[in-house]
């Protein structure tokens, strides 16, 4: 299965920040021991309100024990920020989707694109478009999404 990609964005609530800065600085400590993560980084808006985590998981299994280990965090966390939207890249096991449900993320497929490496080289193609009319490559992202 394919790495797992996850981006929460929201907003920080009024005269929180200070309480967010802090219990996030605990989430990156604590995520850095966890196997099977690969990145987690966040950002905060100008605005000091608008907030976007990036996390990404070698699969559904490691994604699933993060959620079993921030689950302590998970309380305080909704009392100090108001989540958005959930984007959640890749095919994800049945499990991790129905541990997710609670969360209404949108399940997204890459459709096209490439990575380069520092000199400027495609290092890889990371998908491609599908052979195939518009309506056909719309099907095949609904049937991915089941």
């Amino acid at each position: 299965m394919k790495k797992i990609i996850v981006v929460l964005d929201g907003k920080v609530k009024e005269g929180k920040i200070q309480d967010f800065l802090e219990l996030m600085k605990k989430r990156v400590d604590d995520t850095k021991k966890e196997k099977g993560i690969i990145k987690f980084e966040w950002a905060l808006g100008e605005d000091q309100e608008t907030a976007t985590i990036q996390e990404e998981y070698a699969n559904s299994k490691a994604l699933l024990e993060h959620m079993q280990s921030v689950a302590q965090f998970s309380s305080n966390y909704f009392k100090l920020f108001d989540l958005s939207k959930v984007l959640i890249y890749n095919e994800v096991s049945p499990e991790l989707r129905d541990a997710l449900v609670g969360l209404n993320p949108i399940y997204m497929k890459f459709i096209g694109g490439f990575k380069k490496d520092e000199t400027g080289q495609i290092k890889n193609i990371i998908s491609q478009i599908e052979d195939g009319s518009p309506e056909e490559i719309i099907e095949k992202i609904k049937s991915h999404t089941k």
